[in-house]
């Protein structure tokens, strides 16, 4: 349930160390009060008496996960974005709308949302900007639980009413089990707590200070980073992280949807390190109590669905949840510590339901993983359930399912499939005779994942594997549609709807012109210009600020250009990323596309060849004899490719220019070409990949373009592969 990616990092003994080592806080700038117009509210407390540097319960974690991932990702059960408005109730927030939603979510599914001002209008009382700490919501939250929002009519921001009666009653099941602290004050470790933690499946408090740039973060600027010199500290601020990567943690903040990335921010590991004030998480496991044990569920009749368990100690009662198909809402409540079995009835005839039983008393509530059952018609013996062996991908459209025939008295079998994604209902995709152990589910979607059951049945009624199977469809290949080069993007002049230069890690996307709806990915040419540091570009399908490769390195002062194949993201748009050495250059960006890829069979087919030499314009190579001059288009016959041959990919290579410029390659002849293909300087010999469509006759032109007249340059041109066109 824990996402991760790359390569897992051993911690170091000398970073466990230091993670028992107290560490006092690094020098801030000055605390000054909070501007007449911030739209937004602080209020964390720091908790009086708590010791400098780790906990001993942060330092267990992280020698208990001495091999940390590279990211963690457990944001899938976070609440919508909140808003605290301008009361000072961050920590209630964080604690009782963001962390127990999450507990919840993740133990049962329940997507209710809880009431923050249930805890902060008992720390408050009246005091808008009273603030607390992460322990005085804890200590509300493990005696009293809290309230869900719809069953509090005081809503968010009301500080001053106190609960009612009622209210405390309706709070009690959703007490948690327990608050610990990770660490206090800053410390080189903080990041290795943090990790730690998440690894273990607990998301992380933290009270951070807020600087200018965590105030204005916006959706182009959602890093936050160490704080320069001359920004302000307006206060603390307490948050909830549901995830973090190589670049630091990603928090959900409360000051709403208008604030980051859509609510989002990423507090980079050096200001974790350097100023986060408190790190803690929270728990709601029972109090203590074991899972259900030995939890069944059984088909009774038609209509009916028989769950049994075994008693678990210390409970005070039992809860059924029934999966809906988007949550877990309770149909049963309040059993009693006597009751080990529970019938569901009123069911639609042969219809399949998944349960879960959950253990409660008054601290929390444990729940066992989901079961499932279906319901039969007819009197008699059902027959005994198949064993599923496995689903296996076939091809790009079909899923191959097989199983084990456990009795001698079906009339056959069904094969089950999950109708969409989030597990809605079971659809019957296959009906087979009673000797069938295989079925292969055909007509697919490409790339996507299915999941499947095998059901015995007879005229008894059916029985299903407790066991579900799923797998991905194949990868559909795709064929490509080469076109004549197209500029879409040049943040210099706004072309493609990027207009400025882009700023370091801030991913900025912009949609394809020129491409269908259909293309999954295109090739073209990404070149930089006016870059005021050294760095890289990154263009992908996804938006990254922090990528994890790099397409084009530069240093300053060096228009670069670089061939790319790279797939398209949702809705036809790539994504481009500038990461520099420090925070303040920026570059501009061009990107030129060439073709485009789709799946299907309407394109082109790939050759490869060997890599052969059919331009040289030093020694006459292609028939061009002779150096390029400025803006004087010259056309040659590209050898050694068949007559149906469409496109080609190859290698543009310039030597011995006498001027800065750039060569454009295309299918037809242009003095004045709109795109280019190889920027290079004065004496560095320069090569670029190239994927192009071939003009008439199988013929490229090539294109010198120089700041001035007068100059020249000698081009190279070597061929690795070929397209031939659908049918040629």
């Amino acid at each position: 349930m824990i996402g991760t990616s790359g390569i897992a990092r051993p911690i170091s003994a000398a970073l466990l160390g230091l993670a028992l080592v107290s560490a006092g806080p690094l020098a801030n700038p000055a605390v000054a009060a909070a501007p007449q117009n911030m739209t937004h509210g602080l209020g964390a407390n720091l908790t009086p008496g708590l010791p400098e540097g780790l906990s001993a319960s942060a330092a267990a974690l992280v020698q208990e996960n001495a091999t940390l991932p590279d990211s963690v990702d457990l944001s899938q059960w976070d609440p919508p974005v909140g808003n605290q408005g301008q009361v000072g109730s961050c920590a209630s927030w964080a604690v009782g709308y963001y962390y127990r939603y999450w507990l919840r979510n993740h133990a049962l599914g329940d997507t209710s949302t809880f009431a923050p001002m249930y805890l902060y209008s008992q720390l408050a009382r009246g005091d808008a900007n009273r603030g607390s700490s992460f322990p005085e919501n804890f200590g509300i939250s493990l005696s009293q639980g809290i309230d869900h929002r719809s069953d509090y009519p005081q809503g968010d921001y009301d500080y001053t009413t106190q609960p009612t009666s009622a209210e405390v009653t309706a709070a009690a099941p959703y007490r948690v089990t327990s608050g610990t602290s990770l660490f206090r004050g800053a410390s080189g470790a903080n990041q290795a707590a943090v990790e730690a933690s998440f690894a273990a499946g607990h998301p992380v408090l933290l009270t951070i200070p807020v600087y200018d740039n965590f105030e204005l973060a916006n959706a182009t600027h959602a890093f936050v980073d160490v704080p320069t010199a001359g920004m302000t500290n307006y206060g603390n601020h307490g948050v909830f992280a549901a995830k973090y990567d190589t670049a630091g943690v990603w928090i959900e903040n409360q000051w709403g949807t208008s604030w980051g990335n859509q609510g989002w921010a990423e507090l980079s590991w050096a200001f974790v390190n350097q100023y986060a004030e408190e790190g803690w998480f929270m728990t709601a496991d029972g109090g203590g109590l074991s899972t259900p044990s030995n939890v069944t569920a059984t088909g009774i009749s038609s209509s009916q669905i028989k769950l049994t368990w075994s008693g678990v100690s210390g409970a005070t009662g039992y809860r059924v949840g029934r999966w809906n198909g988007a949550t877990w809402p309770i149909i049963a409540d309040n059993l009693s510590t006597a009751a080990i079995s529970y019938i569901d009835g009123g069911l639609v005839a042969n219809s399949q339901h998944l349960y879960s039983v959950c253990a409660f008393n008054g601290s929390g509530e444990n729940c066992a993983p989901y079961v499932y059952a279906t319901t039969w018609t007819g009197p008699g013996q059902q027959p005994n359930a198949p064993t599923t062996n496995g689903a296996t991908p076939v091809s790009s459209s079909s899923i191959r399912l097989t199983w084990t025939d456990n009795s001698n008295d079906e009339s056959g079998f069904r094969i089950y499939r999950w109708s969409v994604p989030d597990g809605q209902q079971w659809v019957v995709a296959s009906t087979t005779g009673p000797n069938a152990t295989s079925v292969t589910d055909a007509g697919l979607q490409p790339n996507t994942n299915y999941w499947y059951d095998a059901c015995a049945f007879n005229d008894a009624g059916q029985n299903c594997d407790p066991v579900q199977a799923g797998a991905t469809t194949l990868q559909a290949g795709a064929t490509y549609h080469a076109i004549t080069p197209t500029r879409v993007l040049d943040t210099r002049n706004g072309t493609g709807g990027l207009s400025g230069p882009f700023t370091n890690h801030a991913a900025r996307t912009f949609t394809l012109g020129g491409v269908p709806s259909n293309a999954t990915a295109v090739t073209g040419n990404l070149t930089v210009t006016g870059q005021t540091s050294s760095g890289y570009l990154f263009i992908g399908p996804v938006a990254a600020n922090n990528p994890t490769s790099s397409t084009i390195n530069f240093p300053v002062g060096d228009d670069r250009a670089d061939a790319v194949t790279v797939q398209l993201g949702s809705g036809g748009t790539l994504s481009i990323t500038f990461v520099a050495p420090s925070n303040g250059p920026t570059v501009q960006a061009i990107f030129d596309v060439t073709g485009y890829f789709t799946p299907d069979t309407t394109g082109a087919t790939y050759h490869a060849i060997t890599p052969m030499r059919v331009l040289d314009t030093r020694n006459g190579t292609g028939g061009l004899d002779g150096p390029c001059t400025n803006h004087a288009a010259r056309t040659f016959t590209v050898g050694g490719v068949p007559a149906g041959a469409i496109a080609v990919t190859g290698n543009l290579t310039v030597t011995g220019q006498t001027s800065p410029g750039y060569l454009f390659i295309g299918p037809s002849a242009s003095n004045n070409p709109t795109s280019s293909t190889l920027n290079f300087p004065v004496g560095d010999d320069r090569a670029n990949a190239v994927t192009v469509a071939l003009g008439a006759g199988g013929t490229l032109s090539i294109t010198f373009v120089a700041p001035s007249n007068g100059p020249s340059a000698q081009g190279i041109f070597d061929v690795a592969g070929y397209f031939v066109a659908a049918g040629g």
